[in-house]
C-alpha cells in the first residue's frame, strides 16, 4: 500500500511539473511571439510579413540567433512562424540546432568554458545546416514533402468549418465566449505570467531557487500556470466535442461582425495556442512520467558510454522530447567527467552531439502543430550531431586537446 501511495505522489509531482512547464516554459513564449508578430502585422497591414518574405536569405542566421538564446524560448518563438509558413524549414532547423534547452543553464553554471564552446559550435552548425536546407533544389524537395501535408490539413480544416456551418450553428453566447472572452482571458494570462517565465530563467541561470517573497511569487505563478494548463486543455477538448456532436442550430447570425478588428488577432492566437497547450501538456506528461519511473536505468545507460559510444548515447538521448532527460544527461556527464568516470572519455564530444540534436521543449510545440515536420526535424538534427560528434572523437584520438 505504501508503494502505491508513493507512486501516486510521484505521479502527482510529474503531473504538476508537466502543467507548469507547459504554460510557463512553452505557452508564454509561443503566446508572446504570436501576439507580437500578429499585432505588428495588424498595425502595419501585413508589412512585417512582407519584410520577412523579402529578406528570406537571412532566415537561417535569424533562426540560429534566436535558437542560441539560453533556454527553449528562442526556438519556441520560431515554431508559430513556421506553422504559418512565414519562415523556411531551414530557418527552423537552424534555431533547433542552435538551442540546447534548459540544459544550457546547467552547463553554464557547472562548466562555463564548455558552455561557450557548445554555444559557438551549435550556432555555426545551425547556420550551415539551415542554409544548406535552403538551397533552392533541396528546399523545393523538402517543401514538397512537408507542405503537401500542410495544404491537405488546411483543406481539411476548411471543409470541417464548412460542414459545421451548414449542420450546426453555435448560439450567440458560445460565439461570444469563444471569439472574445476566451481569447482576451488567454492573452491576459500569457502577458501576466511572462514575468514569471523570465524570473525562472534568471534563477535557472544561477542554479538556485527563489526564496522569500520571490519564492512565494513563483509558487503562486506555478500553481496558476498548472491550473491554466488544465483549464485550457479541457476547454480545447470540450470545444472539439461540442463542435462535432453537441451544438444545435439557433438564431445566431454567423457573420463575424468583428472581422478585421484587433479581436481577430487575439482569436487567432487563442486558436493556435490552446491546441499547442493541450498537446504539449499530454506529450510532456507521457515522457516525464516514463523518465521519472526509469531514471535509475536512464542514468546507468548514460554511464555505459565511452568515446564513440558516448556520442551515440548523447544523440539518442537528444531525440527524447523535453528538457528533463537533457538536464539529467548534462548533470551526469559533467559529474562523471569531473570524477574521471566512464563518460570522461569523449564527454565533450557527447555533450556537443547532444546539444545539437536536442531542442528542449521546442520539439513539443512543433509536434503539437506539425507532426511530420517534427519527425523530419529529428532527422536533420541527428545527422549533423553524429557528424560533429565523431569528428570531435577523431580529433581527440589524433591528439587534439579538447575541453574535458
Amino acid at each position: 500500500m505504501e508503494t502505491f501511495s508513493g507512486n501516486v505522489n510521484y505521479f502527482e509531482e510529474v503531473l504538476f511539473a508537466s502543467g507548469v512547464t507547459t504554460f510557463l516554459e512553452v505557452a508564454t513564449w509561443v503566446g508572446i511571439s504570436l501576439l507580437i508578430f500578429d499585432t505588428l502585422d495588424y498595425l502595419t497591414r501585413d508589412k512585417v510579413t512582407a519584410f520577412i518574405e523579402r529578406n528570406s536569405w537571412a532566415g537561417p542566421l535569424m533562426g540560429a540567433i534566436f535558437g542560441a538564446i539560453p533556454g527553449c524560448g528562442g526556438a519556441i518563438m520560431m515554431v508559430p512562424l513556421y506553422n504559418k509558413r512565414k519562415i523556411s524549414f531551414g530557418t527552423l532547423v537552424a534555431s533547433f540546432i542552435a538551442t540546447f534547452g534548459d540544459a544550457a543553464f546547467i552547463i553554464l553554471v557547472g562548466r562555463p568554458d564548455i558552455f561557450g564552446w557548445l554555444f559557438l559550435i551549435g550556432f555555426v552548425v545551425g547556420i550551415i545546416v539551415g542554409y544548406f536546407l535552403d538551397i533552392p533544389p533541396i528546399k523545393r524537395w523538402i517543401d514538397s514533402k512537408l507542405d503537401k501535408k500542410y495544404k491537405w490539413e488546411q483543406r481539411a480544416i476548411d471543409k470541417e468549418k464548412e460542414r459545421n456551418s451548414k449542420l450546426r450553428m453555435p448560439g450567440r453566447s458560445y460565439v461570444f465566449i469563444d471569439t472574445k472572452v476566451m481569447p482576451i482571458l488567454l492573452t491576459i494570462t500569457v502577458i501576466g505570467l511572462f514575468p514569471a517565465t523570465i524570473m525562472d530563467i534568471v534563477y535557472a541561470s544561477r542554479d538556485a531557487d527563489p526564496v522569500g517573497s520571490a519564492g512565494v511569487y513563483m509558487e503562486v505563478m506555478e500553481w496558476t500556470g498548472f491550473v491554466l494548463t488544465l483549464f485550457f486543455s479541457l476547454y480545447y477538448f470540450g470545444t472539439q466535442i461540442a463542435n462535432r456532436y453537441v451544438l444545435d442550430p439557433s438564431e445566431c447570425d454567423c457573420d463575424n461582425k468583428s472581422k478585421g478588428k484587433y479581436i481577430d488577432v487575439l482569436h487567432h492566437m487563442f486558436e493556435n495556442l490552446i491546441e499547442i497547450i493541450t498537446w504539449v501538456f499530454i506529450g510532456s506528461l507521457i515522457f516525464e512520467t516514463i523518465f521519472a519511473y526509469a531514471e535509475d536505468g536512464f542514468n546507468k545507460f548514460i554511464g555505459m558510454g565511452q568515446g564513440s559510444m558516448a556520442v551515440l548515447i548523447g544523440v539518442l538521448i537528444g531525440m527524447i522530447p523535453g528538457c528533463g532527460p537533457q538536464i539529467a544527461f548534462a548533470r551526469v556527464a559533467l559529474a562523471t567527467a569531473s570524477g574521471g568516470g566512464a563518460l570522461a572519455v569523449g564527454m565533450f564530444a557527447a555533450l556537443t552531439a547532444n546539444s545539437i540534436n536536442q531542442d528542449g521543449d521546442a520539439g513539443f510545440a512543433l509536434f503539437a502543430k506539425d507532426k511530420k515536420a517534427a519527425v523530419w526535424m529529428r532527422i536533420f538534427n541527428a545527422i549533423p550531431a553524429l557528424i560533429v560528434g565523431y569528428i570531435l572523437v577523431g580529433m581527440s584520438a589524433a591528439g587534439v586537446r579538447l575541453p574535458a
